[in-house]
This record gives structure tokens, sequence and C-alpha cells, in this order.
């Protein structure tokens, strides 16, 4: 990961998702671990400083990729929980879900 702004300023562009993303959020204790979700009703996980795995990317995944949880209901909002690296609450249609990947 470079904080090189290369083409039109991007620094990364990561098209892994497959609907519109409804919530997206930064950890507060992993400076570049983010979470996205997807109006495809998905939760992942990126590691923006990852190292390129090949193996991921053979089966179709970026090499930021850390984690995917399907089965959300029209996931509306993500939020970190404070002093548990990791562990997330996300909102939908069906309540609150409770994350820890």
């Amino acid at each position: 990961w470079t904080l090189d702004l290369g083409i039109n300023g991007v620094l990364q562009k990561i098209s892994f998702n497959k609907g519109a993303i409804t919530s997206l959020k930064a950890s507060p204790t992993s400076p570049y671990t983010i979470a996205v979700t997807d109006e495809k009703n998905a939760l992942t996980m990126y590691q923006m400083d990852a190292e390129n795995e090949p193996e991921l990317i053979k089966m179709g995944y970026p090499s930021e990729y850390l984690f995917l949880h399907c089965g959300l209901d029209e996931p509306k909002e993500i939020a970190w929980m404070g002093g548990v690296d990791g562990f997330l609450a996300v909102t939908d249609l069906n309540g609150v879900q409770l994350i820890k990947p």
C-alpha cells in the first residue's frame, strides 16, 4: 500500500463488492483494516496493507480480502466495538448482528 496518488488521485481500488456500498468504516485499532457492507447483503473486511496473495487472486478474491459474511438483510450501518480488535456490530432489517471474524 502506498500513498503515491497514482492515476487521478486514487490510492487503491477494490471491485469485489457486487452491489452499492451501504456503509464503510475504518477500524479504530488497526489503521489498515476497513469493513464494508453492500446492497447484496454482505459484510466484507479488507486489510489494505496486505501483501499480494496469489492464492486469493486465483480464487477470485482481491489480495486485500480478509473476511466475508453473507446473509445480512439490507445492511445499513457498521460500528466497530471499542476494546476488542475486529469486533463489529452491523444493523440490518433483522436488528443488530454482532460479528467477530
